[in-house]
């Protein structure tokens, strides 16, 4: 319990001080934890709304997976009718995957994180990096993503 309570708290403030960061420019982190609560290694997901304003061409995503456990952390972003994925398969601190870009214009994102093979008392601890761009890849004035599931 108490170390599920530190992460917690650690993770907490990551989150705090990667805001204040990511408002230097465009770009914004997200940073998630998620645990194997029930046992039984269950998949894990969130789900996060990011709303992009004209002269919005596309949206650019990347995760780090930065917990080593047996599972995949992945990151689907989806607009409309048009939907693309991306996984981590490093688990390293700080390294994030590919990027992924998905060119829907202006309006509201759906990025879902979803974590496999969780078990036991192995978390998930991972950070989205996102933000929208223009069509000449330049980034675009935005909000923060809104927790829609978490």
């Amino acid at each position: 319990m108490n170390n599920t309570f530190i992460k917690t708290i650690l993770s907490c403030s990551l989150f705090m001080v990667s805001t204040l960061i990511s408002h230097m420019s465009y770009a914004h982190i997200y940073s998630g934890n998620m645990f194997d609560i029930f046992g039984g290694g269950a998949r894990q997901n969130t789900l996060l709304r990011h709303t992009c304003s004209a002269p919005t061409a596309r949206l650019y995503v990347e995760v780090s997976d930065d917990a080593i456990n047996k599972g995949i952390m992945s990151v689907t972003v989806f607009k409309d009718d048009k939907a693309v994925t991306v996984s981590d398969l490093e688990q390293q601190a700080n390294d994030y995957g590919p990027s992924i870009r998905l060119h829907a214009g202006a309006g509201n994102y759906y990025i879902i994180a979803s974590q496999t093979a969780l078990t036991g008392n192995i978390s998930a601890i991972y950070r989205i990096q996102y933000h929208c761009e223009d069509a000449g890849g330049s980034e675009v004035e935005s909000g923060l993503a809104e927790v829609i599931q978490p």
